[in-house]
């Protein structure tokens, strides 16, 4: 009896438990069900978004296309309001109403009646803004319209094409080496007359300029008295270099007049077609009030991540190393020559390659420079003391095979038409996230870094330089840097991710006469 008594409270907990485990599951059941009613939900939200995401894009392709066609009946540049002439302007209509004749009056008013100058450079201006894709995002390419005018190429006859000035100090023998360079591949000393102008008094750099007497000219700059520096943590000669440079550029800008200049330093071998690839850009220069430089030099120009001679891109960053500006941006540098303006932060005063590369001074514009570089440095002693010589610069050669640039369209360099060209690569390029993995695939291929560090570590992933100056990775693109992997193979587009703003990193006093 004792037993059986005993077993009754035991019966009656296992009952108790078995209901409330009854219970639990109960709840854990309708727990599971709203939530997989909420990830349905989301689900549903997510394939809408993805729908009016695809919407977004055909509507932009389709403004593009209407943008193009006002530019091409208008006859003129994208993002070129300052073109519109004044003659074409109506009296007494409103500010800066459009009177056209012919087939621009009619598009005009079946398009946009009444369309200022103010709101087609704003249509314009608002298709530069790149599209922000979704890691897992993949549309495809829009379809480029082919309404943008060519430009017509450069005559001799009109004069020099552009001065060449080759700036020396005190290296007889690396000046040499880029002289013979020079003369070896320039097509025409009328069209490109080259200059030596040498910095100081070093009489081995002044004997040697005068013995190429009737090929180059020879001109010295020398100081009337020490830069005045604007930090004791910063060298005394980067001033003195930016000094030569303005004293260079009033000499073949102002005194000699010419309407371009090619800037080289005394450590450079040039490629066949490099006089060829400036004279071909020049015209783009001339008209396009987005650019202000063309530069032969491609930051991640070495010889594992290029492949295409012919390919040519717009850049945010200021390359340097091999460039062509016109006078007409001379005379805006000149008067804040490295010292304004005065909403630069920090010091500049003898940086004069990254007072040009802030934005503040850059303005938004941008430099044409090529895949493959169109010369080669080969100075590891001066001023910089061999920076990313050894690792970076000894791997770049110029190019070797002649391209035929006459046959170049330049308006596929066009600001709109390059940014839809680039979006459209990277919609259709398949995502990655690890750079090891791009080296075993093929076509184009995108990975997305989330913050500078992030960029700085990828970079060195791949090998290419990870370094930004004024909030921009070298040779990049609206902060996509491009590349090749896999000899060629695969084409890789390291892009921001949502929320990185470039150009916010501010610069800093040089710590020990260090560069920023």
């Amino acid at each position: 009896m004792g037993t059986l008594s005993d077993s009754v409270p035991v019966r009656g907990v296992l009952v108790l438990a078995a209901m409330l485990f009854f219970m639990m599951q109960v709840s854990l059941f309708g727990d599971l069900h709203n939530t997989a009613g909420r990830l349905a939900l989301k689900v549903d939200n997510a394939v809408g978004c993805s729908l009016k995401f695809r919407a977004l894009v055909n509507e932009n392709a389709a403004l593009t296309e209407k943008v193009l066609e006002l530019e091409h009946a208008l006859h003129l540049p994208a993002l070129s309001s300052a073109s519109i002439p004044t003659s074409n302007r109506t009296e007494g209509s409103g500010a800066g109403v459009l009177s056209l004749p012919g087939k621009a009056r009619d598009v005009l008013l079946g398009q946009v009646p009444k369309l200022s100058r103010g709101d087609l450079t704003s249509q314009i201006a608002s298709l530069n803004k790149p599209i922000s894709l979704p890691p897992a995002q993949q549309l495809p390419a829009p379809t480029l319209p082919q309404a943008v005018p060519r430009l017509a190429p450069l005559s001799a006859s009109n004069g020099p094409i552009a001065a060449v000035v080759v700036m020396a100090c005190n290296r007889p023998d690396y000046l040499q080496r880029t002289l013979d360079s020079i003369l070896r591949v320039n097509p025409s000393t009328t069209n490109f007359p080259v200059f030596v102008s040498q910095d100081g008094t070093d009489a081995r750099v002044a004997e040697l300029a005068r013995r190429y007497e009737g090929r180059v000219s020879y001109m010295q700059h020398i100081e009337e008295r020490p830069p005045r520096m604007k930090s004791p943590k910063e060298e005394i000669v980067y001033y003195r270099i930016a000094d030569h440079y303005r004293w260079a550029f009033e000499q073949l800008f102002d005194e000699r007049h010419f309407p371009r200049v090619i800037v080289l330093e005394d450590d450079m071998e040039l490629a066949v077609d490099f006089f060829q690839y400036f004279k071909a850009m020049a015209p783009l220069l001339d008209n396009d009030p987005t650019l202000w430089c063309v530069s032969s030099w491609n930051d991640n120009g070495q010889d594992m991540f290029v492949a295409d001679p012919k390919a040519v891109f717009r850049s945010d960053f200021f390359p340097g190393l091999g460039w062509m500006l016109t006078k007409n941006m001379w005379d805006e540098l000149h008067p804040i020559w490295t010292t304004g303006p005065s909403s630069i932060p920090g010091v500049f005063g003898g940086y004069w390659d990254d007072w040009m590369r802030n934005n503040e001074v850059r303005k938004g514009r941008q430099c044409i420079r090529p895949e493959v570089c169109r010369t080669a440095n080969f100075g590891e002693k001066g001023s910089s003391k061999g920076q990313f010589f050894k690792e970076y610069l000894t791997k770049i050669h110029a190019n070797t095979e002649m391209v035929d640039w006459s046959e170049f369209d330049l308006s596929t360099l066009d600001a709109t038409r390059f940014n839809i060209n680039i979006t459209g690569q990277m919609q259709s390029a398949t995502m990655i996230h690890d750079a090891h993995q791009a080296l075993t695939m093929t076509g184009d291929v995108r990975i997305q870094y989330n913050s500078k560090q992030h960029f700085e570590a990828l970079a060195k992933a791949f090998n290419i330089m990870p370094e930004w100056k004024a909030g921009v990775p070298r040779g990049s693109y609206r902060g996509i840097v491009i590349f090749r992997v896999n000899s060629g193979a695969a084409k890789v587009f390291l892009g921001p991710g949502p929320g990185i703003r470039l150009h916010d990193e501010g610069y800093i006093i040089p710590p020990l006469g260090g560069r920023p």
